[in-house]
């Protein structure tokens, strides 16, 4: 399987509907809203170990809001897991991205760490920005 490790920051670029919208603000019954950033479904589902469990957030099919700290907590951790994808530490990033148990992840991840941390680093840019300006982010799964 092939993943598309990058952050989408226009509509007009989605080659289908498979994507996670992460949206300016709160959900408010809206989809593929300006200034949202999208990340293919199947890449999300790779580095969403931060939101698991917190938020109400279970999968890339969820949508929710996520509160400040937890937008905090997910930025710092995804900014760690591309530092040490860089590193070429990706059996650490993977534990630390709670990445579920696929065959051969490690290796897919390896191949594609330049792609995969510039992707964890624009999704943490855009948390903090949108931070600066709210209190709220919407996930808006598929």
């Amino acid at each position: 399987m092939a993943y598309d490790f990058f952050l989408y920051t226009t509509r007009e670029a989605l080659a289908d509907p498979e994507y996670v919208e992460l949206q300016t603000g709160p959900f408010h019954e809206a989809w593929w809203l300006d200034g949202s950033v999208y990340v293919r479904c199947d890449a999300f589902s790779l580095i969403d170990g931060p939101l698991r469990g917190r938020c109400g957030y279970t999968d890339p099919y969820s949508t929710v809001d996520v509160d400040r700290q937890t937008g905090a907590d997910c930025a710092t951790a995804w900014r760690a897991a591309a530092d040490l994808l860089e590193r070429g530490d990706v059996t650490t990033a993977v534990r630390r991205l709670r990445v579920p148990p696929l065959p051969r992840i490690d290796g897919v991840l390896a191949r594609h760490a330049d792609a995969c941390a510039r992707m964890l680093r624009g999704l943490a840019d855009f948390f903090e920005r949108q931070f600066a300006r709210t209190d709220r982010i919407a996930v808006v799964g598929v």
